[in-house]
């Protein structure tokens, strides 16, 4: 998962036995107090809260999105039309099918039914919070194409023919991959690109403005997502904090006292996450 400064962050907690003693890592008490849940099933003698008290602790601020990547080469085609043929093996097609993109793939020729692709509008709906990595193969025999469509982090787009004197039984198989959650995402109904889009904003070269502009557009949305995630994180936690300095069997109403709580916990919190964001702000 995505954490702070485009790190992977553990999307569930990680745990070991090194001889008596178990470690456990994990991104939030939440995940720790589930992992010492299941422990405690095999060893009775633990004190859950006790552990999670003693545990070593340690915050880190939320700096600005930062994503490397060398998009748009001769391998990075060749590279991702492994991939499609890869797919399309593993979804039962022939592997006769593909030898002709074999020499294309091991960089013995230059030339391959392989185009980037620029449509004017998406070609599926994500919610802003869904970051995906997509794969399709698909089959028409009305317009003879057998391709893979290839989508990465949502903007970047290529798609890899297969046969374009398709005439085998429609064909269908898709993959959607979450990379903030790190989930696999099924969609009901199928993805489809219209021909006319295909042969009309497909290219064999990539266009570095529009590059740029999908660039932006996708660390914006992680931005955006880090951010939303991080403030849900704060709220969460201030109120485990307040349930458990006033727990609710003996405080039935909101005092001034608690709110003052709460509200210094979240501002505290705030601060400590975004202080580098607050700072070039100001400057």
């Amino acid at each position: 998962m995505i954490e702070p400064g485009g790190k992977l962050k553990l999307a569930r907690a990680n745990s070991y036995k090194d001889g008596n003693r178990f470690h456990i890592e994990a991104s939030s008490e939440r995940q720790a107090r589930e992992v010492l849940k299941g422990l405690k099933r095999q060893h009775p003698y633990i004190n859950i809260d006790e552990q999670i008290e003693n545990a070593n602790r340690s915050k880190r601020y939320l700096p600005s999105v930062t994503i490397n990547m060398n998009f748009g080469g001769e391998e990075t085609s060749r590279a991702l039309c492994k991939m499609a043929v890869n797919f399309s093996i593993y979804n039962g097609r022939n592997p006769d099918e593909i030898k002709h993109l074999l020499p294309y793939i091991k960089g013995n020729e230059d030339e391959a039914e392989v185009y980037f692709f620029y449509p004017r509008s998406e070609v599926f709906y994500k919610s802003e919070k869904e970051v995906l990595h997509t794969l399709l193969l698909v089959g028409d025999p009305q317009q003879k194409h057998l391709y893979v469509y290839v989508e990465l982090f949502n903007e970047f787009k290529m798609v890899f023919f297969i046969n374009k004197e398709y005439e085998g039984e429609p064909i269908y198989h898709s993959y959607h991959y979450n990379v903030v959650t790190n989930e696999v995402v099924e969609y009901e109904e199928q993805v489809k690109i219209p021909p006319k889009q295909l042969r009309r904003y497909k290219s064999e070269n990539i266009d570095p403005k529009v590059f740029q502009q999908r660039m932006k557009s996708l660390l914006q949305r992680v931005d955006k997502i880090m951010v939303d995630k991080r403030i849900n994180e704060i709220i969460t936690d201030a109120f485990e904090k307040l349930y458990k300095k006033y727990p609710v069997e003996e405080n039935q109403f909101i005092t001034k006292e608690m709110i003052s709580f709460l509200a210094n916990e979240v501002a505290n919190e705030y601060v400590l996450s975004f202080q580098n964001r607050l700072i070039r702000e100001i400057n």
